[in-house]
């Protein structure tokens, strides 16, 4: 007899579960923005600078610890 009633609750318990997943699914909705995005301003030929020279630097330092070591 405690077969039969651990699967009644279980059975129960799962529908319960079911349909709380389905009832949260309704209320959130999938996307939601935060903030409109914005086009950068006129920095971007700073920043490609800053990241060209970071390469050119880096490049550098390789080769004097591939001549060095």
């Amino acid at each position: 007899m405690k077969c039969g009633v651990e699967e009644a609750l279980w059975e129960a318990l799962t529908k319960q579960y079911e349909a709380a997943k389905v009832d949260e699914a309704e209320e959130l909705p999938t996307v939601r923005v935060l903030d409109v995005a914005e086009i950068p301003g006129g920095s971007l030929a700073f920043a490609q600078m800053i990241v060209e020279s970071g390469a050119l630097f880096s490049l550098v330092v390789a080769l004097i610890a591939v001549l060095v070591g």
